[in-house]
């Protein structure tokens, strides 16, 4: 099953630490949203556990196994729907993100984004943006 993922070259994704600037950070920096708690933002990015088909196995998992997981999404056309703004693309640029997609036997695709093993996954290919 294809996983595509917008991640560095360190494959930090761009809502975690481990980069000077998280997506949400720039996006409040830049006025996008008011907070990461803006409900606009929200309804469009649910987090996993208000994902109707991630949900029962999310919510399931202990802290520890949580980590093993990480996020991106079943398709391009389900990335780019999650990662619709010009903010978003510019942080990508300026940050030096871009689309890995991954083949995995382990992928859960929800209603917005999917969650993969990360130590199952198989780099297909990169694409910039």
């Amino acid at each position: 099953m294809l996983f595509y993922r917008v991640e560095n070259n360190d494959k930090h994704g761009p809502y975690t630490g481990g980069i000077p600037v998280t997506l949400m950070e720039f996006l409040e920096k830049n006025h996008v949203i008011k907070s990461g708690f803006d409900e606009s933002y929200l309804v469009k990015h649910p987090n996993p556990g208000y994902d109707d088909l991630l949900a029962p196995i999310w919510i399931r998992l202990k802290a520890d196994e949580m980590k093993k997981y990480i996020f991106g999404f079943s398709s391009l056309e389900a990335l780019f729907d999650w990662f619709h703004l010009d903010a978003d693309i510019n942080f990508f640029k300026e940050y030096g993100f871009h689309v890995s997609i991954y083949e995995s036997d382990s992928v859960v695709h929800g209603e917005k984004q999917s969650i993969a093993d990360k130590n199952t996954l198989k780099l297909i290919e990169i694409i910039q943006f």
